[in-house]
């Protein structure tokens, strides 16, 4: 799509917006939109967010198995308007459950034996958003710190805690990727950075939760692991200052750490080193390198 600029008043250059983007926002004389420069484009948007369907529509009945997951994903997608079909009532009345309990923004309005209607009740902003992320980065911070403790003062009570930190930090993530697919977030450029993010904590998060499962079942003798498990988490401590407080060098070095205990980590494979903890370890430790280069896309 090309549009020609328009000279007016010798000082004014003026260009056209498009016709169907105009009716499907109901943009009208005196709408504030934001004008963004990225490089040589500009980026032109509006509060009332991307264009998705206002309506969605699924019969889950054959989703039974996986219906969490499934729900998530739709949830995440950022739909206005949901409407859930089922063969099957007593499977809508999950719906409603996990509607009213975990998804934020949404709520129940239609339940009746074969159809559960979903509406949009809030909309957040960009600032909510942000404060909501850094909450998810402090919940992952405490859950980590949970683990430590736990495995050190071998507190069960501290590793289960842990356990049920990650519910919560799966549902803080899942608004955050509801609230950047209804375009909550400043700059826009940046969005698909922030939401591989997201996925990172939430994968991050989870491996956490592993390592404090595998220690209340299977009670090993730690060490050297232990020792490894304090390094990463240092080195989310790193990241979390570095997000906030972006410095150029401090970047070079927390990923030289980042680099360096991931290869230390990989040359432990098949030693005696418990794997299964290993496993754990070379993940997170991958994450926050992988989260370093989204970091750094999103500087740059």
């Amino acid at each position: 799509m090309k549009r020609s600029v328009i000279l007016m008043g010798g000082k004014t250059y003026i260009v056209s917006l498009p016709a169907p983007w105009i009716k499907r926002y109901g943009i009208k004389k005196g709408t504030e939109l934001d004008v963004e420069e990225s490089g040589s484009s500009i980026i032109i948007s509006t509060k009332s967010g991307v264009s998705i369907p206002e309506r969605f529509e699924i019969d889950i009945t054959d989703f039974e198995p996986i219906l969490a997951k499934v729900l998530v994903n739709i949830y995440k997608n950022g739909y206005p308007e949901i409407l859930i079909k089922s063969s099957k009532p007593e499977l809508l009345r999950k719906v409603e459950g996990y509607f009213n309990k975990y998804f934020i923004g949404l709520e129940v309005v239609k339940l009746e034996k074969n159809l559960c209607l979903i509406k949009q009740i809030s909309s957040a902003s960009s600032e909510e958003f942000n404060n909501l992320f850094r909450r998810v980065f402090s919940s992952i911070g405490s859950m980590q710190e949970s683990v430590l403790e736990g495995i050190k003062m071998k507190d069960t009570e501290l590793l289960k805690e842990a356990v049920e930190q990650d519910k919560v930090n799966n549902n803080m993530l899942a608004l955050c990727k509801y609230m950047l697919n209804i375009r909550k977030y400043s700059p826009y450029r940046n969005t698909t950075y922030m939401y591989c993010l997201c996925e990172a904590l939430q994968n991050l998060a989870d491996e956490h939760k592993l390592i404090a499962e595998y220690i209340m079942k299977k009670k090993p003798k730690l060490k050297d692991e232990l020792k490894s498990y304090e390094k990463t988490v240092e080195l989310f401590k790193q990241f979390y200052d570095l997000y906030y407080n972006y410095d150029k060098q401090n970047f070079i070095e927390v990923t030289i750490n980042a680099k360096n205990l991931r290869n230390g980590f990989y040359l432990l494979f098949n030693t005696k080193f418990d794997q299964r903890l290993l496993y754990s370890l070379t993940s997170i430790a991958d994450l926050i390198h992988e989260m370093l280069s989204f970091k750094l896309s999103m500087e740059l």
